[in-house]
């Protein structure tokens, strides 16, 4: 599931992240836009831990496990509003 909703995620008109893994192990996925930042990074034991932040708003963050998909495209939805 997780799979599908990056790929839809890449048809919506969310670039390509930089992927690489963080120094605490997990693997980070990191967005630049104009207005901000995104990163969301996954932890071996299935956390997902999400944080965007525009040059505008408050930080929006959140975390959830990668089996909670309603969270992981709720998270999709917000990075697709990032790059509108």
């Amino acid at each position: 599931m997780m799979a599908s909703s990056f790929g839809d995620a890449y048809h919506s008109g969310i670039p390509t992240p930089d992927i690489s893994w963080s120094e605490d192990g997990s693997l980070s996925f990191t967005w630049h836009s104009e207005d901000g930042i995104a990163t969301l990074e996954i932890y071996g034991d299935g956390l997902v831990i999400y944080n965007a932040t525009r040059d505008d708003e408050r930080p929006d963050e959140g975390a959830f496990t990668l089996t909670a998909t309603t969270y992981l495209q709720d998270c999709l939805a917000k990075l697709n509003r990032l790059f509108q």
